[in-house]
């Protein structure tokens, strides 16, 4: 299940499409997926900014879980943050952080995915110990076009 998840991931993607339907709501992004063999690493950046200026890298592990899912586990310069648990579609792998989840800062971290051969949405939130949101959309997810063979 694991070879799937990554022959799936592993790609450039970007939101051209949302980001021109819906500018005043959504930045024109990047997300680059990479696989060593061993590790999987993600970096996003701005259009504008160029991949030498990223905002965003992660390190993930992953693995098959014996009940036919994939764990992401996901690091940020080795500090541990939320795992995703991804189960198999007839589409491709949908995804989520476990419920209820508090990062190391306190904060209430969710996360949901779907994945396809062609489409990467994603769904990134974090609220404070008040419940106020810190990071992420309320006009959706980033929704992200594959534009890698």
């Amino acid at each position: 299940i694991m070879e799937k998840f990554l022959d799936l991931f592993v790609h450039h993607w970007h939101n051209l499409r949302q980001a021109q339907h819906s500018p005043a709501s959504f930045a024109y992004v990047h997300y680059e997926v990479t696989w060593d063999g061993e590790q999987l690493k993600t970096k996003q950046w701005y259009d504008y900014e160029g991949p030498d200026k990223p905002y965003r890298e992660r390190q993930h592990n992953v693995s098959d879980m014996e009940d036919g899912k994939v764990l992401l586990e996901t690091f940020n310069n080795f500090v541990k943050l939320a795992d995703t648990i991804f189960v198999p579609t007839p589409e491709g792998f949908r995804g989520q952080t476990e419920d209820g989840y508090f990062d190391p800062q306190g904060r209430r971290v969710e996360t949901k995915v779907t994945l396809t051969n062609t489409e990467f949405a994603t769904s990134d939130k974090g609220w404070d110990r008040n419940g106020n949101l810190l990071w992420g959309s309320e006009k959706g997810p980033f929704v992200f076009n594959r534009c890698t063979k």
